[in-house]
């Protein structure tokens, strides 16, 4: 579920908190936005709070923000123009509902409210759910702005409301990606190959994803005895990832597991003189490394992995019935490339 911010959380849930813990009838201290205000929300208290607490918590939501220029009042003098937001926290009418939340949304021209049923939950949890509650309802209105398909907003679009539509998305990632990578591995036994990658992800159940790669090899020329051997390859990779860190940071770092499949062709070019057969096999590796992730927009990321494993089946070139290369024993391997993610 999206949240607006965590003052503006804090607010929302504090002032439930009051509602619910302190109705002290105080008359809250007023806020006026005046013509020097750029853009403004406007939040209505029920009479009920806690003047002191309202009056704080209020501050703290002016604090989150104004950076974004977005300016929190009570009421507005004449001239200024109109709040782009409405958030009204009332007592609800009903016996069964503790909270009815409602939002005034200015840009999209409409009233969305909601009713919360508190009986069911621990005290503890009430704020937090009120909070959750108001938040999404704000948040869901605005982004109705980002979809085609909705009617053009019944005023222009602020610059802050934007940067914040922008921000959100930033901070919440999708759940699948897809990418080139320039990649390469390094074998005990001499083989050094290097190339690009294709690369699909998927988060099937947030932390676990799989990822599925393909790509091609150039294998590193080796001398030998009689001549010289040059292979290059296909490859075709299965793996599975688990998140280490926040899923909404702009900065991840994954643990991963692979397997993949490399079909090798070796072409052997001997001195003169000499004999020589060319052919192809498959071998079979698995490792496991980290790798991570840095957004440089909503959808685009920088991407970086390192792993180490061992050949479960091994190829190897010979002069002479003396190996010469193979792909076996231990490896390291790494990628680096670029990735966008979508749905």
């Amino acid at each position: 579920m999206r949240s607006l911010t965590l003052p503006a959380v804090t607010f929302v849930s504090a002032v439930a908190a009051g509602f619910l813990e302190l109705p002290v009838a105080l008359a809250a201290q007023s806020v006026a936005c005046t013509e020097s205000s750029a853009e403004w929300v406007q939040f209505s208290i029920d009479e009920q709070s806690n003047s002191p607490l309202s009056n704080k918590l209020l501050e703290l939501l002016r604090v989150e923000l104004e950076p974004r220029q977005i300016s929190v009042c009570t009421e507005a003098t004449s001239p200024t123009r109109p709040p782009i937001a409405t958030i009204r926290i009332v007592h609800s009418a009903s016996s069964t509902v503790g909270i009815e939340v409602l939002v005034d949304d200015a840009i999209t021209n409409k009233k969305v409210m909601r009713q919360l049923d508190l009986r069911s939950l621990p005290p503890d949890t009430h704020a937090t759910a009120i909070a959750l509650g108001a938040a999404e309802l704000l948040r869901a209105s605005w982004a109705e702005v980002n979809l085609r398909s909705s009617n053009p907003p019944s005023r222009p679009v602020p610059e802050s409301v934007k940067k914040t539509l922008a921000d959100d998305d930033r901070r919440i990632p999708k759940r699948a990606s897809l990418g080139v990578y320039v990649a390469g591995e390094e074998f005990a036994h001499g083989l050094v190959q290097g190339g690009v990658d294709a690369r699909i992800s998927v988060e099937v159940q947030r932390p676990i994803g799989i990822m599925v790669r393909a790509g091609v090899r150039q294998v590193r020329p080796v001398q030998a005895r009689d001549g010289r051997v040059q292979a290059d390859a296909w490859h075709l990779g299965v793996g599975g990832s688990m998140r280490l860190t926040p899923l909404d940071s702009s900065a991840s770092l994954d643990l991963v597991g692979r397997v993949d499949l490399f079909q090798l062709h070796f072409l052997a070019e001997p001195h003169a003189g000499a004999d020589s057969n060319s052919g192809s096999a498959t071998a079979v590796t698995a490792g496991a490394g980290i790798s991570g992730a840095l957004l440089t927009s909503t959808s685009a990321q920088f991407e970086a992995e390192v792993v180490a494993g061992g050949v479960i089946k091994g190829v190897r070139a010979t002069d002479t019935g003396k190996e010469v290369v193979a792909l076996n024993g231990a490896w390291v391997g790494g990628s680096l490339g670029m990735s966008v993610r979508f749905w």
